[in-house]
């Protein structure tokens, strides 16, 4: 676990000494590409993320995607609410991504998404029915309807952000939770003065104050699986049901603990030059 505070001179500070095969090694098998790109960087990089739990599989928590509640009510990722933030979503092939640059030329809005596998078996849940539409504050129930879940706080749904007509492997995918304010922690890895600004990458609806919006990517930094919040039960069976939990291999977030971590990833210059050709 990180013992660093988060504060923006060590945000993107260069770990001196790093090799690329090293780099790579300390990356997590799954996470970037092969380096089969003679143009290609292999940089640090810091970023606040929901909290990977003791005993996962998966190295590293999930980057946060901060967020804002439009004047309508919708909800939109800010995807410059830190410098060089978007560099915290390039991992799981995503290092070329469109939506994973700063060149991106679509709205930030995210919208209810699911995966077409999931769809085909049937989807039996309270946002089933609005799956593409914009996400809305108003949309969330104050806790997830589905008996199963009864005992836990909170309610979440999938989305896309970024990634209109996109193509199913360059579509950056999150969830977002609509949680009590309260239950809301941070680690001592992050520093007072960051934490009242992750805060604010929370917001809170006036009609609704004693709930935050807190959303995160959905990539397990395992082996790239999506995790889901309050929709399988054998989350329950396995004693997480109130976890972000990735059923392919069993790797837990506790998402409403918010830590720091450092890793590194890859960097093709040239895509940001031509606009992120995945």
């Amino acid at each position: 676990m990180p013992d660093e505070g988060f504060d923006r001179r060590s945000f993107i500070k260069a770990c001196a000494g790093v090799g690329a095969a090293g780099a790579a090694a300390a990356a997590g098998i799954g996470m970037l590409r092969p380096l089969t790109d003679m143009d290609v960087e292999i940089i640090p990089i810091s970023y606040p993320g929901v909290h990977v739990m003791r005993g996962s599989p998966a190295p590293y928590g999930l980057p946060i995607i901060p967020l804002e509640i439009t004047d309508e009510g919708a909800l939109r990722g800010v995807p410059d609410a830190f410098e060089n933030q978007l560099q915290w979503y390039r991992y799981c092939g995503h290092e070329r991504t469109p939506g994973a640059l700063p060149t991106w030329d679509g709205d930030d809005l995210i919208r209810y998404h699911v995966q077409e596998e999931r769809l085909r078996k049937g989807l039996d849940t309270w946002f089933a029915d609005i799956i593409g539409d914009q996400v809305r504050w108003q949309d969330f129930p104050e806790d997830t309807p589905d008996p199963l879940f009864a005992d836990f706080p909170g309610a979440g749904a999938p989305f896309q952000w970024r990634s209109t007509d996109q193509p199913a492997e360059s579509t950056l995918t999150g969830m977002i939770l609509r949680a009590p304010a309260e239950i809301v922690d941070f680690t001592a890895a992050i520093v007072p003065t960051q934490e009242e600004e992750i805060r604010d990458w929370m917001p809170q609806h006036p009609e609704d104050p004693d709930s935050v919006f807190l959303a995160c990517a959905s990539m397990c930094t395992h082996f790239c699986c999506v995790a889901r919040f309050h929709e399988d039960r054998l989350a329950v069976q396995s004693g997480y049901g109130d976890r972000i939990f990735c059923t392919c291999h069993l790797s837990r977030y506790d998402p409403f603990t918010i830590d720091v971590y450092n890793r590194t990833i890859f960097r093709y210059p040239e895509a940001e030059e031509e606009g992120g050709d995945a």
